[in-house]
């Protein structure tokens, strides 16, 4: 995996916050849970921002794992999430080492500080006293030269600033995440929207205001009753009958109900929907807003399974925009493994500016849920693929899916040029479905104005990986998953082509969920791990 690593960072109190930009009131405010009296004479545009404080974090309440203890948070603290998705890159693990340099200060120097703000250093301190000093020197300049209207004025726009502050005050402290803990030093690792990471390492705790939900890992999934719900004017209520697993899932190790990939009917809609109708049979999508076009922050935000409850339920409630029915020859098990891994592998080949075509060549790489649909969908389009593995069995079987070429990328550590050599007419791969870090090797396999499509976590961990990149004449284009007009386009295709999504010979049941993801995690299986609801 590619990390981006900060430098070491020297903190005061909870200064991480002073590095996001404690310049924007409403960050400020968000952090400390409040506004001061001295606020009153802080007169400035925009000050208005400052109620919107709660909502700096754009609604997202990011899980966090503990590394050393196992623990699972939720960030709570507006300021604090704002900060994380600043710094954190799609695709990218952002590295944080913190260092704690807070020097006890006793007296009257210290109350004098935590009046004013506990949260800011002493140069931010000074920066604050100098903005209220100014407007204390201005009243006593229009008092000296008897300007009546102009201190007349002045002091309304105080007044209005000390109704702001008592209002924000007592609002924004009902509920407010931004104790902390001195003296935590822990590891963790914060689970953003948009595929990034963000792991901090050291003194933690400014950040240790979040809500504890459990343990982390396999080993925190508990199964509850929870009432069945309703749906809205503009939702159905959908049953599931099965589900199927992801690599992201274990990534996120989230308590709450997750994963993604679920098939099931429709038992009840709302009084205002129009596109489903009880007893049809459906699938949510992966990104619930993203319906067509190229995917936008506030569809990345509306994941199922991250930033929303995943399908790991009997039951659950969608807006009609964010299904699609699935298709009519797929049973729900086989139609389950379609909404993440499946779209994934048909956007990196239909869902860009250049299509596949029959005569192209794919490479794949493993023999992972995303590998081996792209390789299902390639010979669907008439393609030539090239397939990597490093175990003979798998090889294999993927042969038996229809694979060309195999090769064994543990005995043939040149393998992209191999793949180039015995691509059609030895010209490379119209297409690479990059999932496994090796941009080095896909770099030399890829045809020229080919398309290496990166998938999940971006990475250049291997030497010369730029100098590689620079010598090729080909896109490179990042996959998030795709919208639901792909999707639907995708359904209409393995229905019509009658194509059978590979799935794993072990099957789980709905109470062996723990079982079902060691089995996963293990990584013997061959296509998608499915747990059946039923």
């Amino acid at each position: 995996m590619f990390t981006s690593t900060f430098p070491t960072m020297s903190l005061d109190l909870v200064g991480i916050i002073f590095l996001a930009d404690l310049s924007l009131i409403a960050q400020r405010t968000a952090l400390t849970g409040g506004s001061t009296f001295l606020d009153t004479f802080i007169l400035c545009p925009g000050l208005h921002r400052q109620q919107d404080a709660a909502n700096v974090h754009r609604g997202e309440y990011p899980a966090v794992a503990a590394m050393t203890t196992g623990y699972v948070f939720r960030v709570e603290n507006p300021a604090t999430v704002n900060f994380l998705q600043r710094v954190g890159h799609t695709g990218q693990l952002t590295t944080l080492s913190v260092t704690n340099t807070r020097k006890t200060r006793k007296g009257w120097r210290s109350h004098f500080m935590s009046s004013i703000d506990s949260s800011m250093s002493l140069g931010a301190v000074a920066a604050y006293l100098l903005a209220v000093s100014s407007t204390i020197a201005v009243s006593y300049l229009l008092v000296l030269t008897e300007d009546w209207w102009g201190l007349l004025v002045l002091t309304v726009l105080m007044f209005t600033r000390f109704i702001n502050v008592l209002l924000i005050r007592s609002r924004s402290r009902v509920g407010w995440s931004g104790a902390s803990e001195p003296g935590v030093v822990g590891d963790l690792l914060v689970l953003l929207s948009q595929d990034r990471w963000v792991r901090i390492r050291g003194y933690v705790d400014d950040l240790k205001a979040w809500v504890l939900s459990g343990t982390c890992g396999i080993d925190s999934l508990q199964l509850q009753d929870v009432p069945i719900p309703d749906p809205g004017d503009y939702e159905v209520l959908v049953k599931f009958h099965a589900a199927s697993l992801n690599f992201r899932d274990i990534m996120i190790a989230n308590v709450r109900s997750h994963s993604s990939d679920a098939a099931g009917e429709i038992v009840k809609v709302g009084p205002k929907v129009t596109r489903f109708s009880t007893g049809q049979r459906v699938s949510p999508i992966f990104h619930l807003t993203h319906l067509y076009g190229s995917v936008k922050d506030t569809d990345i935000q509306h994941q199922l399974g991250g930033t929303y409850d995943g399908v790991f339920c009997e039951y659950g409630v969608f807006n009609e925009h964010g299904c699609v029915e699935i298709p009519s020859t797929l049973s729900y098990r086989e139609a389950a493994t379609l909404p993440c891994a499946a779209l994934t592998a048909w956007n990196a080949l239909y869902g860009g500016p250049r299509k596949l075509k029959p005569g192209d060549v794919v490479l794949t790489q493993g023999s992972g849920g995303v590998s081996i649909f792209a390789l299902q969908f390639a010979k669907l389009g008439g393609a030539q693929v090239i397939s990597t593995t490093s175990n003979a069995e798998k090889g294999a079987k993927l042969r038996d899916l229809g694979a060309d070429v195999i090769i064994n990328y543990a005995e043939d550590s040149e393998w992209g040029q191999t793949a180039k050599s015995q691509s059609h007419r030895k010209r490379g791969a119209d297409f690479v479905v990059e999932i496994a870090n090796t941009m080095v090797q896909s770099s030399q396999a890829v045809a020229n104005n080919g398309c290496i499509a990166t998938i999940g976590r971006r990475g250049d961990s291997e030497r010369g990986a730029g100098s590689s990149h620079s010598s090729v004449l080909a896109t490179v284009r990042r996959i998030l998953v795709g919208n639901r007009q792909l999707q639907e386009d995708m359904n209409a295709a393995i229905e019509v082509s009658h194509l059978k999504p590979q799935i794993d010979g072990l099957s789980f049941k709905f109470h062996e969920l723990k079982e079902a993801y060691d089995y996963f995690q293990q990584g013997s299986h061959f296509g998608k791990v499915v747990v059946d609801f039923d």
